[in-house]
């Protein structure tokens, strides 16, 4: 029971129930500040439509004038420019997007430090004799961070959704055959991200955990220079502190190594195959009837943006 007791919170797995009591925790939080995450929304949204809309340009311009020998250097200007603006038009909306989320995440970060500060000085001296200094200068600062990670992953995952959703809509509206092809990988993307979300999590818990630890032999140290030079215990603490921060250091190298692996190039190794698919398709189609050029490269930069998000 001793053990147990002088685990961290980090040490612990929660399960999903908790999980998502902890979210909606997050976000009573959150809601004074609902109008930042709101007006973000929909600037997701209205991103993933222009996204959508950027290759529907190229593709006009390709089959309705340049195919056909009417592109001359006023067209090639006037799509030049619609093609521009839409850029300009999609930059200020992905800046105004993060830039809102990340001043509704830390307006909440600053709310939640606010109310820490005033629940330490309720405390009994009984709690301060039990914790850690280190541990609590780790909760309120680097476990607070946790926070801001939260609501950047959350405005990651609500930009993807709508980028996905608009995606597959487009796809299916301009090939419903070859979309369906490409659909084939989602449900394999989804199996790998569930499994790393299950396997990064352990790894990740522990990595807080040997932090908490870092932190608070640092703590120690600092405030008790004079009694650890006073009763000769300097080595003693070197080697405590150089195996805690080993202990943190290969945490840190797990988790790299597991985001090495699962995240970019399983994703590029997906967008390679569905490019063979797209191309494939298209080969086959194209020894039996035309293809037109916009189109190969509509679908290709829809699936583009399916995919990377």
């Amino acid at each position: 029971m001793k053990t147990t007791e002088k685990q961290s919170v980090w040490a612990k797995s929660m399960p999903i129930k908790q999980q998502m009591q902890i979210i909606g925790q997050l976000i009573r939080y959150a809601r004074p500040y609902w109008k930042y995450f709101t007006s973000a929304i929909i600037l997701a949204a209205l991103i993933s439509v222009v996204n959508i809309l950027l290759p529907m340009i190229i593709r006009v311009y390709m089959d309705s004038y340049l195919k056909v020998g009417r592109a001359d250097l006023q067209i090639m200007w006037f799509f030049a420019g619609l093609y521009l603006f839409a850029m300009v038009i999609k930059a200020v909306m992905q800046f105004s997007q993060a830039y809102l989320y990340s001043m509704g995440a830390e307006y909440m970060l600053e709310s939640v430090r606010r109310q820490l500060f005033r629940k330490l000085h309720r405390l009994g001296m009984r709690y301060f004799d039990q914790v850690p200094g280190g541990s609590i200068l780790s909760r309120l600062t680097n476990d607070t961070m946790s926070f801001t990670t939260f609501w950047q992953l959350f405005s990651s995952l609500v930009v993807a959704f709508f980028s996905v959703v608009s995606s597959v809509v487009a796809m299916l509206l301009l090939d419903v055959r070859i979309a369906g092809w490409l659909l084939l990988f989602l449900p394999i993307l989804a199996v790998v991200v569930w499994y790393y979300q299950r396997y990064s999590s352990k790894i990740y818990r522990h990595m807080r955990e040997r932090l908490s630890e870092l932190n608070a032999r640092l703590a120690e140290a600092i405030t008790g220079v004079n009694v650890i030079q006073q009763f000769r215990q300097e080595k003693r603490m070197n080697a405590a502190f150089e195996e805690t921060n080993g202990n943190y250091f290969t945490a840190r190298k797990a988790m790299i190594r597991v985001n090495a692996l699962l995240l970019s190039p399983l994703i590029n190794l997906l967008y390679a195959l569905g490019v063979v698919v797209v191309l494939g398709l298209l080969g086959i189609r194209g020894m039996a009837s035309f293809v037109p050029l916009g189109w190969c490269m509509r679908l290709s930069l829809i699936w583009t943006t399916c995919i990377t998000q």
